[in-house]
């Protein structure tokens, strides 16, 4: 999982003294008539969307999503309720800098291994656990604003498998059960992880301790204590997923191979294999068609199967990345396949696409750029501000070059093949003036290239009297010619002598003068050397790493000037959600 956001103590401090729905409507930038409706009379349809997915056994799944006003909601109370959650050590699921693989990490080459299944997980969390939760501590709610939040986050008298509140809230109701595991996990000499509703038991011990259970016959039978604690905290184990495997099997935690490393599933690699010599073989459509005719015909049949089979390929290729390594040889042979398959399209693009939800995804030119605006971004949610405003920020891998010739392209593909869901925009730098028309109209910051795919261009901060801005000129120059603990900075080309490329005050020197003869004040992350030839400058995207990751020296940067960017991107989302609207009642009024 991301980091998390931090948020200011004066806004945590405010929610935390809440006394009445009044105040939680205020909090919430609501009318206390619209919060009521949510709350009380607003019928299902209004505030979740239910739809089935099948599961790997052939049996359905039901998942509620919340509607886009109620998710905006619980989007607000994730934030905090994640900021107020004190992890344990033995929690892997929706916790700061945990994933799967992390859990997997634990459980490497042990003798003993065992899987727990937890059947219907959160619609096993009732409405009045997650009532006690607000009721007690960290949030020692009273009744009123406890009974409000508790109906915001739940539906049909559960956690609801697909808001955004039900992940982190899933983990204060199992704090015991996490609790108690830990303890029996010390005194049985065994190791415990819980992954949502995977529960992970491993050991290096010659047998399983009886605590865990008996192995007879190839059978695993859990120990009473087991079914105890489980019972009791409020959970039915699904038995048909309770399964125990030796060193000698093929030992498995949440999809993936721990025998002696972490390691992808052979059926799934040979799938995505598969996948790729079906389109080199017989070509994009032939091979989407077959790939999803075959596997759930009845149940998902995309409408453009093109893109739909290039996500999923480019998604599992990605994945084995994340899990193998970038420098593994299988991974670097499967992207290289897929990048000449499909050339025009990244693959860490397709990959946001996989994942993003219907949240606006924000491109910008370069890597760096994306780390300052997350950076402001997260600093103005901890102060309380834009938190109606959802973004995806993108983050580009090593390997991918980007310019902003790179990103026009993309505008320009993009919107011919996207599907009309989350909308997408590409921020541009303004430090090319013969650009510009490429990618912001003369009446609007920014340019509609359709399938809610739009471009616009960094506003001009207060601050700069000229117009070749790019993402550093938000800060002030003292901000932007910060050392690092090294001793390297970036330098501003005013700072050096326009023939002789000599700095002004310092005994430094820029390789290439030529980038000092532009108009404006150019940004100089290269290529300053002393008189040993050693290289003195700091590089943008270290630049943006310091400031991101709120390093000494970068952790008090005044990002006031990044309002205009946030305050930009809004006016093209309400923009783009203005134009959807018109399009349903156009539609409507034709049916």
């Amino acid at each position: 999982m991301k980091k998390k956001e931090e948020l200011a103590p004066e806004y945590l401090e405010r929610f935390l003294q809440l006394n009445s729905i009044k105040e939680l409507s205020t909090f919430l930038n609501l009318r206390i008539s619209a919060l009521e409706y949510f709350l009380f009379y607003a019928p299902d349809e209004k505030k979740y969307r239910i739809f089935k997915i099948q599961k790997r056994n052939g049996n359905l799944r039901s998942i509620s999503t919340p509607t886009e006003r109620l998710k905006e909601i619980q989007q607000i109370l994730q934030i905090i309720f994640q900021y107020l959650y004190a992890g344990k050590p033995s929690v892997h699921g929706f916790v700061q800098n945990k994933s799967i693989i992390t859990n997997a990490k634990l459980h490497i080459n042990k003798k003993i291994l065992v899987n727990i299944d937890l059947s219907d997980f959160f619609s096993s969390i009732s409405f009045g656990r997650i009532k006690g939760i607000f009721l007690n501590h960290p949030f020692n709610f009273n009744e009123e604003v406890s009974n409000a939040l508790t109906r915001i986050c739940c539906h049909d008298g559960s956690l609801p498998q697909g808001a955004p509140t039900s992940p982190i809230l899933s983990n204060f109701v199992c704090r015991q059960l996490d609790n108690q595991f830990m303890k029996l996990s010390k005194t049985s000499k065994v190791l415990y992880s819980r992954y949502a509703d995977d529960i992970t038991i491993s050991t290096n011990l010659k047998s399983l301790p009886q605590s865990i259970g008996i192995i007879e016959t190839d059978k695993l039978e859990l120990s009473n204590e087991i079914k105890k604690i489980l019972h009791k905290n409020g959970f039915k184990i699904n038995y048909n997923k309770v399964r125990f495997a030796l060193k000698t099997n093929r030992q498995e935690v949440t999809g993936l191979i721990v025998n002696k490393f972490i390691n992808i599933k052979r059926d799934y690699l040979r799938q995505v294999k598969s996948m790729l010599n079906a389109w080199e073989k017989y070509g994009l459509y032939l091979a989407a068609f077959e790939h999803f005719s075959k596997f759930n015909p009845k149940t998902y049949m995309p409408g453009d199967i093109e893109l739909a089979y290039t996500k999923e390929l480019a998604g599992k290729i990605n994945y084995i990345g994340i899990v193998r390594g970038r420098d593994d040889g299988i991974y670097e042979k499967l992207y290289t396949r897929i990048k000449v398959l499909a050339p025009s399209v990244m693959l860490s693009i397709i990959r946001r696409q996989i994942q993003s939800s219907k949240d606006p995804i924000l491109f910008t030119e370069g890597k760096s750029d994306i780390k300052h605006i997350e950076a402001a971004f997260s600093h103005f949610r901890s102060q309380g501000l834009y938190h109606n405003l959802s973004l995806h920020f993108h983050h580009y891998k090593e390997e991918d070059k980007m310019s902003n010739g790179e990103l026009l392209k993309f505008c320009e593909t993009f919107s011919k093949s996207h599907e009309t869901g989350s909308i997408v925009i590409c921020l541009f730098d303004r430090d090319d003036e013969n650009f510009l028309a490429n990618v912001a109209s003369t009446k609007n910051t920014f340019k509609e290239w359709g399938n809610k795919v739009f471009s616009m261009v960094l506003p001009i901060p207060d601050h700069r009297k000229f117009t070749d801005i790019c993402i550093e000129h938000f800060y002030t120059d003292k901000e932007i010619t910060t050392k690092d603990k090294n001793g390297r900075r970036i330098y501003l080309s005013n700072e050096f002598n326009k023939e002789t490329g000599q700095h002004a005050k310092e005994k430094l020197t820029i390789k290439h003068v030529n980038k000092l003869q532009a108009r404006r004040v150019q940004i100089i992350d290269s290529g300053v050397i002393n008189t040993e030839n050693i290289n003195f400058a700091l590089s943008k995207n270290q630049f943006a790493e310091n400031i991101f990751n709120k390093v000494d020296g970068f952790d008090s940067f005044n990002f006031e000037a990044f309002k205009l960017i946030f305050d930009n991107i809004q006016t093209v989302i309400d923009y783009a959600n203005d134009e959807a609207k018109k399009s349903n009642k156009i539609e409507m009024s034709i049916l």
